[in-house]
């Protein structure tokens, strides 16, 4: 229940960056801070798709062969929050040099990957504690 919660409140949705595995995280989303989950079997049935339903039936059974920690799951939202952050400073980036914004737009981008690297650099030094 201690790992659920921890992905239930520390995980952003827009660190993944798969379709499909967005989409099976928000069908189970709602259920990680339960004190008991519902069977996997009714989550699985809840889904038409039947590539995504392939897919969480695989991770299903690989998860349940992984022995869980605390310090694994905040190692692996940490690299999955490092992974959404340098693609969003590259982004931002590629925005600057194609210009054509206006002084205050730049000012902004300028900003905004200030504090992404600052955010990148906090979240380096958590990983590398684990290391």
């Amino acid at each position: 229940v201690k790992v659920r919660k921890y992905i239930y409140e520390n995980l952003k949705d827009e660190w993944l960056i798969s379709s499909s595995t967005k989409e099976i995280y928000n069908l189970i989303y709602i259920h990680l801070h339960s004190e008991k989950l519902p069977s996997a079997s009714l989550i699985i049935n809840e889904i038409k798709d039947k590539n995504l339903r392939n897919k969480l039936t695989t991770l299903i059974f690989d998860v349940e062969n992984i022995d869980t920690s605390m310090s694994m799951v905040t190692q692996c939202l940490k690299r999955l929050e490092l992974n959404w952050i340098d693609n969003r400073i590259n982004d931002l980036r590629e925005k600057l040099k194609v210009g054509g914004g206006s002084h205050d737009i730049d000012v902004d981008l300028i900003k905004e990957i200030t504090d992404l690297q600052a955010q990148q650099h906090a979240t380096k030094k958590i990983v590398q504690n684990f290391g």
